[in-house]
């Protein structure tokens, strides 16, 4: 039952990808497809090495959920770029916006924990007022 659900999908995906390298070769032609396959899968690549799921990892102290939405996007898009095709390319694209606007937009919570923390300078003078003066008289009785 999968593998026909898998077929079913693939093949309409081929005949869209067809129709639209035709449309593509027909108006830039093909050397142009080719230079845009390999610059895309370059590309994505990049994308899903240097920023997506990298980068999820390397922050993995700090974890948000949307760093999370925006990493996996990422890699989700370098991944669609990475593949050959322009109907890939361009949700590759889309994934790819999507998940650097949400990151953009959606601003850094570092603000929360600054008021568990108190801060105070200790300096050596900082209790100087309560130091009292004491002299110390040497009475020593000496016994012969």
């Amino acid at each position: 039952m999968l593998v026909r659900l898998k077929s079913s999908l693939f093949i309409p995906y081929i005949i869209i990808e067809a129709v639209f390298a035709a449309i593509y070769i027909s108006n830039y032609g093909f050397l142009s497809l080719l230079g845009e396959v390999f610059l895309s899968a370059i590309i994505g690549f990049l994308f899903i090495f240097n920023i997506g799921f990298l980068n999820l990892t390397s922050q993995i102290n700090m974890i948000k959920p949307s760093d999370i939405f925006s990493s996996i996007g990422i890699g989700i898009g370098g991944f669609l770029l990475f593949l050959p095709g322009l109907v890939s390319d361009t949700f590759g694209i889309i994934a790819i916006a999507i998940s650097l606007i949400y990151k953009l937009v959606k601003k850094p919570d570092y603000t929360q924990n600054q008021d568990n923390f108190n801060y105070h300078k200790y300096d050596r003078y900082d209790n100087e007022e309560e130091i009292i003066d004491v002299e110390v008289i040497d009475d020593t009785h000496h016994i012969r």
